[in-house]
């Protein structure tokens, strides 16, 4: 019922927001749109279609390879390295997607899958690089930063959250996994393309409420409070859809090290608009919202503290050259092409190690 409510509200406010600001509404549409063509889908296809079809060939790889060291770390078996590898350099949300792939394969179980929802689901190492830490903060290497306080905060809170889950015997020597069938290919193309879809219309949704929400509360609340590039339409902007938050966390008054903790904590948290998209790939997993949000804000928590302790550490290299894997700053249309050279790398090596197994 109240999340019947809830929205019910949300539809009212757009549906308003969009006769009484048309042109604003607009504008943030069209603005949005170019970037899920031009950015989210070509970043998010590749690693959709190449995980769906390596998937069934991968997994005993994983469980015998990767084994040790999730046995030690995690007290998991190997067969959950895929969707924490997968997730960490995937981005939002392909931890999600693999978990739920393998949960209704039936080679998680439901532990394994609430387990691995709390540190696996990340955001993608070439967003934090390109788009935040060289074009927001100027320079990549407060993009390394940020992408190590996400990082460890996450491993961090899969060894501190361990202890609260039942997980399977994972001392065996060697793993009984079953065998996947062969992906078929059409199948495989045709659900990336509806998972990229469904993202985008996410991402497009909770900008259009966020630029709804500002607009009604600056025209009948308070305009001070509702403008742009304040602390508070940094956060809550990046409560709702962090790339928009984040943005405009540059702008405001803070200093640099509360700018960058802050970004870390939504960056890790990954807003309602991530959360969204997580449980519109999670369909069959049994993963309360509330357990998913408690996650996610710890995450926040932990990156936040961490990117503020490590601060000054590389605050005092920002003078120096520092060579970046990614150096987009006016270029957009080279995002996509790197995204797409990374996942070809990411294929050819995977096929690699499975010959070698």
């Amino acid at each position: 019922m109240k999340k019947n409510m809830l929205l019910a509200c949300s539809a009212l406010l757009l549906f308003s927001a969009l006769f009484a600001f048309p042109k604003e509404m607009m504008d943030t549409s069209q603005t949005m749109l170019q970037m899920c063509l031009t950015t989210v889908i070509p970043s998010l296809f590749p690693f959709l279609a190449a995980v769906g079809l390596l998937l069934p060939q991968a997994q005993k790889t994983a469980a015998a390879r990767f084994s040790p060291f999730m046995r030690y770390f995690f007290r998991s078996r190997g067969i959950c390295a895929l969707p924490l590898f997968l997730g960490f350099l995937s981005g939002y949300p392909m931890g999600a997607k693999v978990t739920e792939t393998l949960y209704e394969k039936r080679l998680l179980t439901a532990q394994e899958s609430r387990y691995l929802m709390t540190f696996v689901n990340l955001p993608s190492p070439l967003f934090v690089l390109g788009t935040v830490g060289t074009g927001f903060f100027g320079t990549p290497l407060w993009g390394y930063a940020l992408l190590g306080a996400i990082w460890v905060s996450a491993l961090a809170e899969g060894l501190i959250m361990r202890p609260f889950f039942t997980l399977p015997s994972s001392m065996q020597a060697t793993e009984q996994v079953p065998t996947l069938p062969a992906a078929s290919l059409s199948r495989t193309m045709e659900e990336s393309v509806l998972v990229s879809l469904r993202i985008s219309a996410f991402i497009i949704f909770f900008s259009l409420l966020q630029k709804g929400i500002f607009l009604w509360g600056s025209a009948f609340l308070s305009p001070a409070v509702f403008q742009q590039n304040t602390v508070f339409s940094a956060l809550f902007g990046g409560l709702m859809e962090m790339t928009g938050g984040i943005a405009q966390l540059p702008q405001t008054t803070l200093s640099l090290r509360l700018q960058l903790s802050l970004a870390a904590g939504l960056l890790a948290f990954g807003s309602l608009s991530v959360a969204g998209q997580v449980k519109s790939v999670t369909a069959t997993l049994p993963l309360p919202l509330w357990h998913y949000f408690l996650a996610k804000g710890l995450h926040g928590i932990f990156a936040s503290g961490i990117m503020y302790l490590i601060f000054p550490i590389f605050s005092v290299q920002t003078e120096k050259a520092l060579p970046a894997f990614f150096q987009i700053t006016g270029n957009a249309s080279m995002y996509p092409f790197c995204i797409c050279s990374v996942g070809l790398i990411s294929f050819v090596l995977t096929l690699w190690v499975l010959r070698q197994a």
